[in-house]
């Protein structure tokens, strides 16, 4: 699909800093482009709950964050092998039975994403039976029900 114009307010020759105005089927989109400070944040969020998913990709999502989805285990293999993340958030259940996937979730993170922030979020006041999720050395522990703008902080001050 051809784009009709783009107004620029900034330096034409450096896009850094810029608002881009661009006239597309009628319709006018905004964009601001990155300071050359800004680094984008790459998140994946793993919730089998939807509407804890969508809030929180909702409540993430912005020009410095991109943030992925899964809702179960296989899902979660494939990005976490497949990308890099600069942190992962994952719950320790992802169904609806006595398994408890985000150990292994977290187990991937820890192998195909060194140096990426683990946030486990979980119903469990101990981390897990037995607190066994304690011993996996993940960055946060945070308790459902989860405040995003706990979860929100914590990314930004990375």
């Amino acid at each position: 699909m051809p784009l009709i114009s783009c107004l620029f307010n900034g330096n034409k020759n450096s896009m850094v800093g810029a608002i881009v105005a661009c006239l597309f089927k009628g319709k006018v989109y905004l964009t601001k482009h990155l300071a050359m400070n800004e680094k984008i944040k790459k998140i994946l969020i793993v919730e089998d709950e939807e509407a804890l998913l969508f809030g929180l990709k909702k409540l993430l999502q912005s020009g410095t964050m991109l943030v992925d989805t899964a809702q179960s285990l296989p899902e979660a293999h494939l990005l976490i092998t497949e990308n890099k993340y600069d942190a992962i958030i994952t719950d320790l259940r992802l169904s609806n039975t006595a398994l408890v996937e985000g150990y292994n979730v977290i187990k991937l993170a820890k192998e195909f994403q060194k140096g990426s922030m683990i946030i486990v979020i979980t119903a469990y006041e101990d981390g897990g039976p037995n607190g066994s999720a304690a011993g996996l050395n993940v960055d946060h522990f945070l308790e459902k029900p989860v405040s995003p703008a706990k979860i929100k902080e914590l990314l930004n001050a990375s």
